[in-house]
């Protein structure tokens, strides 16, 4: 039997460096590949974690929206409901958005004014008034002459 520190024996427990390095290679490799696919799939891909979770967000937020946009569409049927049977109601938005009034009624309509504008509409409202007032006097003095 030969001795395990022979040469013969030596050769066979010599490491090839060439080798290991080349598997350390390979591993490492495989290793870069397999954290890349990873960050693919859970960060990049339209199917990763990360854009699951975005969706679900959005979708989320839309079934809220379609929630309040019902509740909100559900009170102006029944808005239009009472619009098309309750008169009162009728009148009420008739007289209130479209300024309009009955027979025989009178509608004032309150407008915002400038305080620098105040003055001088007034004095124009007055100076119409007076010109009404005196055309109507002498409508009258006419209607006595004859």
């Amino acid at each position: 039997m030969t001795d395990w520190r022979s040469p013969d024996r030596l050769r066979f427990l010599r490491v090839d460096h060439r080798a290991v390095f080349a598997r350390k290679q390979f591993v490492r490799l495989v290793l870069v590949l397999a954290a890349v696919w990873v960050a693919h799939v859970f960060l990049i891909s339209d199917h990763s974690v990360f854009r699951h979770t975005l969706l679900e967000t959005e979708n989320l937020r839309l079934r809220e929206e379609i929630a309040r946009m019902d509740s909100v569409l559900d009170s102006l049927d029944v808005t239009a409901e009472e619009l098309e049977y309750d008169r009162e109601r009728i009148e009420r938005v008739a007289r209130e958005r479209y300024h309009l009034s009955a027979p025989g009624e009178k509608s004032y309509i309150f407008v915002s004014v400038e305080k620098s504008d105040r003055q001088r509409l007034l004095e124009e409202a007055l100076e119409r008034k007076r010109v009404e007032r005196e055309e109507q006097e002498e409508a009258e003095k006419k209607g006595e002459r004859h």
